[in-house]
């Protein structure tokens, strides 16, 4: 663990979301002279609190603590990436079609095969969910505050779904 990685992501967290510190510390549920000693190194957040931000802030433990460099989408490398993981995932036939026309079209297909796919009904799910929450927020029927939450609710719950490769990329 990294002390003064964990300070610069810490507030990076807050930064990303536009919030005082006094704001920040209300929505992680810590006194915000706390939030300030955690954001300026001067003390190393317990593990407790590591786990608590990272869970409210659907971060990993290991972007949070210094160990792995992606939380979010900032470049089109992380787009690739996510795209690489949802090919190679065994639980999800997930599949990309690419058109050379005119119109250049990319068509997304998730195969609702469940009996091969166990998670495909999840992940299909998952999406309309997805789908719907941006496009209220776009609408402007929702707030960025619901907006927020309503990611991190969706995020929250699909964690506890775990995936695994589909081949040893290993060997």
């Amino acid at each position: 663990m990294k002390p003064s990685i964990i300070g610069k992501r810490i507030k990076m967290l807050r930064e990303e979301r536009e919030l005082s510190q006094k704001e920040f510390a209300e929505f992680l549920n810590i006194p915000q002279p706390t939030l300030s000693t955690y954001e300026n190194d001067r003390v190393v957040p317990t593990l407790d609190a590591i786990i608590s931000i990272a869970q409210k802030c659907t971060v990993s433990l290991d972007w949070l603590c210094g160990i792995s460099t992606r939380h979010s989408i900032s470049t089109l490398g992380d787009v690739t990436d996510i795209y690489y993981q949802l090919l190679e995932t065994a639980e999800i036939g997930f599949d990309m079609e690419i058109s050379g026309d005119e119109d250049n079209i990319a068509t997304h297909t998730v195969h609702r095969d469940h009996n091969n796919y166990k998670y495909n009904i999840p992940f299909f799910s998952m999406l309309c969910r997805v789908q719907k929450t941006f496009h209220e927020f776009v609408m402007k029927n929702m707030s960025k505050d619901y907006y927020m939450l309503a990611k991190e609710r969706d995020c929250s719950y699909y964690d506890a779904i775990p995936l695994s490769k589909s081949f040893d990329l290993t060997a």
